[in-house]
């Protein structure tokens, strides 16, 4: 071992790696155990001078070592792509159709909402009066728990929307609202009577509960799309009901609330008798329902967190719309392609009637397929960077590429890196801001050391 330690500094030393390996050919220190000399501080890992400690301590980062190895160059960087993937398959990914008669193995066919408690678990109502939760599902679509089951408990016989947060859910039937909790599987009645009613106050009824939202920052108010009325809820004690605008949407879908006090509607049929996506601003009665985009097919579900607004239409697509902006517009995200259930790059993607949408903590949406009764993921893959780059045009065989990284700057404290092994020659860095330009280089790590970063600099921006 001693022999070995020996050539290995005399090696360093003739490529000029430093004065601590030339330093080492005239006396060993202290050998450790293994015997390796420990530099003279026990326990302290030996590296080249000039080259920093990589983040685990021992990697090196670029210094300047002057390696027989060319920086990676061909770098390209470009914003990660969106895709579309299947979380739970359902029974109609074949080409059938869900089933009329909800099962067990048909689970996701008549969801009715969808609630997002963290980026593994899901909360669903579904039409036969159910309320189940999936976590831990695999990237073939494998769901392994089912842990609320209302129908086993309560007394629902269907559910036409779900809303809130855990541990407690609130779960609409078409004449009464009920809180769930995901602990105790218990269902409470806290609004409406369960049979067709009107009027508004404590004692009110609903003509028939379409679509509810839960309000940012709240856990008891709700907007209710109620038969043709849209109505105000809080279901704290006493509860409330308020009629806002009677008899304005003669088909609504879904809504949502963002943080700003702006509220979206899905309908069928709205004030102008389009279909389409229409928004108003909370406490201001002046606010007129104005159209977003009143030209949609068949707009089916809504949901947002105040970066975006995701919209479902049942003709097989998903849209954004920014809130922030002065006139809100409606952007294609993924979908509207014919044909069987398919996982894709977004707008290569076959979506078949998103029924019910959702945004986890990364901004990513959600999606029951009514028809094929899957849950799909809409990855949007906000702040990232797809980089890939050519191998070294020149390299040392008796000192070969181990690894690459790739790292990517906008000035001294925002950026991020990825590393892959060799010989593979592409990773995707995470983490960025979105809407930010970058500037990217890679590096290849060699057994002995780092090269120079690659030249000129590459520009990206992320999403």
């Amino acid at each position: 071992m001693m022999r070995r330690r020996w050539l290995v500094s005399m090696i360093a030393c003739a490529l000029g790696l430093g004065a601590a390996a030339c330093s080492g050919l005239l006396g060993f220190d202290e050998l450790t155990s293994d015997g390796f000399t420990d530099g003279g501080g026990a326990g302290e890992a030996d590296v080249l001078e000039g080259a920093a400690p990589g983040a685990d301590g021992g990697a090196l980062d670029a210094g300047p070592l002057d390696l027989n190895v060319d920086p990676p160059d061909g770098v390209v960087a470009t914003a990660a792509a969106c895709m579309v993937h299947t979380l739970i398959k359902g029974p109609g990914s074949g080409g059938e159709k869900c089933p009329t008669l909800l099962s067990e193995q048909a689970v996701f066919c008549g969801v009715t909402g969808l609630v997002a408690a963290s980026d593994t678990m899901v909360y669903a109502s579904l039409h036969n009066g159910t309320v189940v939760s999936f976590s831990d599902w695999s990237t073939k679509g494998v769901f392994n728990d089912m842990t609320i089951r209302l129908s086993d408990g309560g007394t629902l016989d269907v559910t036409s929307a779900l809303a809130g947060t855990a541990p407690n859910l609130i779960v609409a039937e078409p004449y009464q609202l009920d809180t769930v909790s995901v602990m105790t599987k218990a269902l409470t009645p806290v609004l409406g009577s369960g049979e067709s009613g009107n009027g508004d106050g404590p004692d009110g009824g609903f003509k028939g509960i379409r679509a509810i939202a839960l309000s940012p920052g709240t856990t008891s108010k709700l907007w209710i799309a109620d038969g043709k009325d849209f109505r105000r809820a809080d279901i704290s004690a006493p509860p409330t009901l308020t009629t806002i605008y009677p008899a304005v949407f003669s088909t609504p879908t879904d809504v949502t609330e963002t943080p700003s006090g702006v509220v979206y509607v899905t309908a069928i049929a709205g004030p102008g008798g389009g279909a389409g996506v229409y928004h108003f601003r909370e406490g201001d009665p002046s606010t007129s329902i104005t159209p977003v985009l009143p030209a949609m097919t068949s707009p089916s579900a809504i949901t947002s967190d105040g970066t975006v607004v995701i919209v479902g239409d049942n003709n097989g697509r998903v849209y954004t719309i920014d809130p922030t902006a002065s006139m809100p517009a409606i952007e294609l995200l993924a979908g509207g392609n014919l044909g069987t259930e398919k996982d894709d790059a977004c707008r290569a993607a076959v979506i078949e009637q998103p029924t019910a949408l959702a945004l986890d903590s990364h901004h990513d949406v959600l999606l029951a397929d009514g028809t094929t009764g899957s849950l799909r993921k809409i990855e949007r893959n906000l702040g990232a960077l797809d980089v890939r780059w050519n191998v070294p045009s020149t390299s040392s065989p008796s000192d070969p590429i181990v690894s690459y990284e790739a790292t990517a700057r906008a000035g001294a404290n925002v950026g991020g890196s990825c590393t892959c092994k060799a010989p593979l020659v592409a990773c995707t860095i995470t983490g960025l801001p979105s809407h930010i330009e970058l500037m990217v280089t890679v590096v290849a790590h060699t057994q002995i050391g780092v090269t120079k970063p690659s030249s000129p600099l590459t520009p990206a921006t992320t999403n």
